[in-house]
C-alpha cells in the first residue's frame, strides 16, 4: 500500500447529515425544479480514455451513454 490511511467514524455522520438536509430540502419539489439537465452525451463506441478526459477536463460525474439515439447507460466516477 502506498499511502496509509487511518478510517474515520465521524466521516459517515457527516455525510449522512448533509445527504439528509438535502433530501429534507429538496422533498417537496418537482423533480425538474432539482434535476441536472443533460448537456453532453457518450457514445456508446467511444474509447474510455476520451471519456475519462471529457469527464476530467469538463468536470462532469455523470455521462450518459448513447447507443443508437437511446440512452444505453452511464458512465460515473466513484
Amino acid at each position: 500500500m502506498m499511502y496509509e490511511i487511518k478510517d474515520d467514524p465521524e466521516l459517515l455522520e457527516i455525510s449522512f447529515e448533509r445527504l439528509k438536509n438535502n433530501i429534507l430540502q429538496n422533498a417537496d419539489k418537482p423533480v425538474g425544479e432539482v434535476m441536472v439537465k443533460v448537456t453532453h452525451t457518450v457514445n456508446y463506441e467511444d474509447h474510455m480514455l476520451k471519456i475519462i478526459y471529457e469527464m476530467c477536463d469538463q468536470q462532469y460525474s455523470l455521462l450518459p451513454v448513447m447507443k443508437d439515439n437511446e440512452v444505453v447507460g452511464v458512465i460515473r466516477t466513484v
